[in-house]
């Protein structure tokens, strides 16, 4: 089978991710049928099986979405807390659609997009606190949702880091 990655490929593998979404807002997932994405996002059958022919293709679509959006906003030059807060700012601009996907049993996608984004790659230095710290993001994600993102960024910016702040300071005092 051709590998298809044209610059044209990520348009159209987000264009089926985002058409998934939007049908998602008014059925379930599981009632989502290939026609149907085909039908709304314009394309036919053999276009959907060539970017996402396996048996997850609907799920693995959803996760190419939700990781291209953060890629596209990503600069590998960030400082961490610079990443922190534009991350943040991603995840508020996709809230409803987060709010969708965990509403249908995804919020494993939105947990993979945080590994992805935050957890050690390979066997770097200092992986288990990358771990932790995509740990920190998972917890924010889960709160986030269960709060229906009903606090600002900037709350729950500085709620985290003054948590961080507290738990440095008083692992300083313990040495």
């Amino acid at each position: 089978m051709k590998k298809y990655v044209d610059e044209g490929s990520d348009f159209i593998r987000e264009c089926i991710g985002q058409t998934i979404i939007s049908l998602m807002k008014i059925k379930d997932f599981e009632n989502i049928s290939v026609s149907e994405i085909c039908k709304v996002a314009h394309i036919g059958r053999t276009t959907f099986y060539r970017y996402f022919g396996t048996k997850n293709g609907k799920t693995n679509s959803l996760y190419f979405w939700l990781l291209n959006g953060w890629n596209k906003l990503y600069d590998k030059k960030l400082l961490l807390p610079e990443q922190d807060e534009k991350f943040l700012t991603y995840l508020y601009s996709i809230k409803n659609e987060l709010m969708i996907l965990n509403t249908n049993g995804f919020s494993g996608i939105i947990y993979s997009l945080i590994l992805e984004v935050y957890g050690a790659q390979g066997n770097e230095p200092y992986k288990y606190l990358k771990y932790a710290g995509a740990g920190i993001w998972l917890g924010v994600i889960k709160g986030l949702l269960d709060n229906r993102f009903n606090d600002s960024q900037e709350i729950v910016l500085n709620d985290i880091r003054g948590g961080i702040i507290s738990l440095l300071s008083k692992s300083v005092q313990y040495n």
